[in-house]
């Protein structure tokens, strides 16, 4: 130690900037996630699924780590960091693996066609006179299972289709059961 600054090992350096890199790509990850999770049918109850499951595995972990601890501050510091953590990231990791390993199959169902909508995001909006940018996303809304489900898209699913039209939809039953709209990009 020189003076009041601590000197830190390269692989401490390498292991904790590692550690950042790798939290931070979680994140990106599960920005790219979020138009999966849109196709969800019970979203809510997935997402509370999602996280009761994650929150009593990560306190399990917190505790059973807190085990080789003395101080009771650090014990409560290790059990909140890994419950909390696991909180964070457990809408990813149950919606990844609930759309990459449908194992339960799938089946079509017809579904009525409500409308499909076109939304532009422009920073500053568009000038007068100029000709409207192509739209940044679709918005369709179809009613099926007694419940109108809305999902957002990059292009027009159904230009063609007027309200009450039926359209055919492929439904996959997840890894862990919950069900999903199976829609191009």
């Amino acid at each position: 130690m020189t003076g009041n600054r601590m000197s830190i090992a390269f692989s401490e350096k390498l292991k904790y900037s590692a550690l950042v890199v790798i939290l931070l790509g979680l994140v990106v990850l599960s920005v790219f996630e979020f138009k999966h999770f849109n196709r969800l049918l019970a979203s809510k109850r997935f997402l509370l699924w999602a996280i009761a499951v994650a929150g009593i595995l990560g306190a399990s972990v917190g505790v059973r780590l807190a085990r080789k601890l003395h101080d009771l501050t650090e014990r409560v510091q290790m059990v909140v960091f890994f419950t909390v953590l696991s909180i964070f990231y457990a809408p990813l990791f149950s919606s990844l693996l609930n759309r990459a390993f449908p194992i339960w199959g799938s089946y079509q169902v017809e579904a009525e066609f409500i409308s499909e909508k076109a939304f532009y995001a422009e920073r500053f909006g568009v000038t007068k006179g100029s000709a409207p940018p192509p739209p940044s996303y679709y918005e369709s809304h179809l009613y099926f299972k007694q419940e109108i489900y809305r999902f957002s898209h990059k292009k027009a699913l159904y230009p063609t289709l007027r309200k009450g039209d039926q359209v055919p939809l492929t439904i996959w039953i997840g890894l862990w059961g919950f069900e999903f709209v199976d829609l191009p990009d």
